[in-house]
């Protein structure tokens, strides 16, 4: 929808994730920041696997994620409508 060409589409997708990979190791030395930060969010699978589940913190992350996706999805039904595609 943003881009006219699949092709460009792709290589932006594959730069937002290594991108997201690479901030996803930085720490920005703010703790708040740090915790809302949407690469640092997508690690949170890896709470399963400690040895006590930290499950405040597992939920934290999943509501600040589902209001990225709510953010993000309202963003593209609006630019969706907004755009003549045609």
């Amino acid at each position: 929808m943003f881009f006219k060409e699949a092709t460009k589409t792709w290589i932006v997708s594959a730069f937002f994730l290594i991108l997201s990979n690479i901030l996803l190791k930085v720490d920005f030395g703010i703790h708040w920041f740090n915790r809302l930060f949407f690469a640092k969010l997508n690690d949170t699978w890896q709470y399963f696997f400690y040895t006590t589940i930290h499950w405040k913190t597992i939920l934290e992350n999943t509501l600040f994620l589902s209001v990225y996706i709510v953010l993000i999805m309202w963003l593209g039904i609006y630019v969706f409508n907004k755009k003549d595609i045609g």
